[in-house]
């Protein structure tokens, strides 16, 4: 009874873990992405301003045209 106690608990530790590192992968791959949006289009095009980036993505009238 023990030892399937100890593989549910060894087992659930290693599923927490494998979701644990996809967590932090998945962080580092959005701030990875998010600083090359900022490097290659919001300091070139917008002068570093979020905001008029997200207004003009937003804005359909613009897009369109």
């Amino acid at each position: 009874m023990t030892n399937k106690i100890d593989f549910l608990i060894i087992s659930t530790m290693y599923l927490a873990t494998s979701n644990l590192l996809a967590g932090i992968g998945s962080c580092i791959f959005i701030i990875y992405y998010a600083s090359l949006l900022k490097i290659n289009v919001v300091d070139v095009k917008y002068n570093g301003n979020w905001l008029e980036y997200f207004k003009n993505t937003m804005n359909i009238r613009k897009r369109l045209k």
